[in-house]
């Protein structure tokens, strides 16, 4: 297991060494940040500090990513208290006072926790206020006798029309002035100057429970109890993570800095077998579908087995084969999603999704063929990639995913030695030439459909690096998925 701590301003760096030993120490955490950081099942992620104002702030997605992995994560203080309070019924853990001010509503405004701070060289060296230690401030003169709620109130008010880079304690004592009797007013600015960092406070809480001996650290991996919706912006974030972030050898060639969707991509490129996993994949998920319109209750998390018992009671095919089966249920299913008359095998609609081979095929199982690229676009897989799914199962997997980190750490090393080196650079007609002879296809256009390919065109744009990876290794193993 491996902890890794976001830490900053809240934690100073004294603090940091004594943690250093036991966690992955690193930065406040930002957009893309956990997404590059390789955690695993049963890895522990703990967030304290994160941007918002300098950088783009971590994304709730990313977050709900690393959980639906099994990987738990933690937050205090500041960015994690805010980001723990809006994703604690997702399995986030939150620590400390302020997490659960703000899961109480007591604390609403992010900008409460907000600081200006110095770089990581200046030891991340304070230059504001967070507006939360002045508040715990204010209520702690309140319960001293030392002020009236009314007037810790009207302070609270005034620090908080301060935008948060402007919220020094002097600042904040001159926007009170007018506040209270002039014993009140004195006693203000004695909170106020005397504010301990309840932020540092939570903080510790934190790195103790996920690096000390608190019964929370020796849980086992979380499991989260609901499905991670993986939108087009997720895979597009995965993607552009993979692509930009550096690529160290021995961790690029386990694959931990790929995302899935980039190994389904070299799949689509470089498996023989693919088009036929693809067909496979798309025809059960689509009878799975219609299996579960007519049986919900059964056929939601049945097994192939049981699935097909369900599609053949059904729709009253109990002698039929089992591709006889499926061929119908995805007929079915076309059917009620008005693509396909009633009574109907084909439609002219879909026909433009077949191969020229296809279009001489029997009525129902082009029709099969062509729905399972007609309702497979990658816009459509932005929201679901069941082929995703069924590779993540596949010895192809693992291979994939070291041929995309390989292929992109040789684009790297090559645009090293060469800057001007651009992939588009590479000629369509060479890249589609190698492939044709890879395949044992000269009808590309259809080869690359297949594929879930538009146009040649979308192929070979994203082909190229793999066309360079393979022409670099010649004596490669051929990928299949089996």
């Amino acid at each position: 297991m491996t902890v890794y701590l976001f830490v900053g301003p809240s934690v100073p760096r004294t603090v940091r060494a004594e943690y250093a030993d036991r966690a992955v120490v690193l930065p406040p955490v930002a957009a893309g940040d956990l997404l590059r950081l390789g955690a695993r099942v049963g890895d522990v992620v703990g967030i304290v500090d994160g941007y918002f104002h300098q950088r783009a702030a971590v994304r709730h997605k990313e977050i709900l990513a690393l959980l639906s992995a099994g990987v738990a994560v933690h937050g205090a203080a500041s960015m994690g208290a805010l980001r723990a309070a809006e994703l604690a019924s997702f399995g986030m853990v939150g620590h400390g006072r302020i997490f659960a001010d703000y899961c109480r509503g007591i604390i609403e405004a992010d900008d409460e926790v907000a600081m200006l701070h110095g770089s990581e060289a200046e030891d991340y060296q304070p230059f504001t206020e967070a507006l939360v230690n002045v508040r715990y401030a204010l209520d702690g003169a309140v319960g001293a006798g030392l002020i009236t709620a009314p007037v810790a109130h009207a302070v609270l008010t005034a620090a908080r029309r301060l935008p948060f880079a402007e919220r020094t304690r002097d600042r904040i004592v001159a926007a009170a002035h007018r506040v209270g009797d002039a014993d009140e007013r004195r006693s203000v600015e004695q909170a106020i100057r005397s504010a301990a960092d309840v932020k540092h406070a939570d903080a510790r809480l934190l790195l103790d429970a996920v690096c000390g001996g608190s019964p929370q650290n020796a849980r086992p991996a979380y499991v989260p109890h609901w499905r991670l919706n993986e939108t087009a912006y997720l895979r597009a974030w995965q993607a552009g993570v993979g692509e930009c972030g550096s690529l160290p050898a021995g961790e690029g060639e386990e694959g931990r800095l790929v995302s899935a969707a980039q190994a389904h991509t070299a799949c689509r490129v470089l498996a023989l077998d693919y088009p036929a996993f693809r067909e496979r994949v798309a025809t059960w998920t689509l009878a799975r579908d219609h299996a579960t319109a007519i049986a919900p209750g059964e056929a939601a998390s049945a097994g192939d087995s049981a699935l097909m018992r369900v599609l053949r009671a059904g729709l009253g095919l109990r002698e039929a084969s089992e591709e006889e089966v499926l061929r119908q249920a995805v007929l079915a299913r076309l059917r009620a999603l008005g693509l396909v008359a009633p009574e109907a095998y084909a439609d002219p609609g879909l026909d433009r999704w077949c191969t020229t081979s296809e279009r001489s095929m029997p009525e129902a199982v082009r029709t099969v063929k062509a729905a399972s690229r007609a309702l497979f676009t990658d816009l459509l897989l932005g929201f679901h990639d069941p082929f995703m799914d069924a590779l993540r199962s596949s010895g192809a997997y693992r291979v994939a995913r070291s041929r995309v980190a390989q292929s992109l750490l040789l684009v790297q090393r090559l645009r090293e030695e060469r800057p001007s080196l651009h992939l588009s650079q590479l000629r369509p007609g060479n890249v589609l030439a190698w492939f044709s002879q890879q395949w044992g296809r000269v009808d590309m256009d259809d080869a690359v459909l297949e594929r879930g390919f538009s146009t040649t065109e979308d192929f070979v744009a994203c082909a190229r690096p793999y066309y360079l990876f393979h022409k670099a290794n010649p004596h490669l193993r051929p990928l299949t998925i089996g």
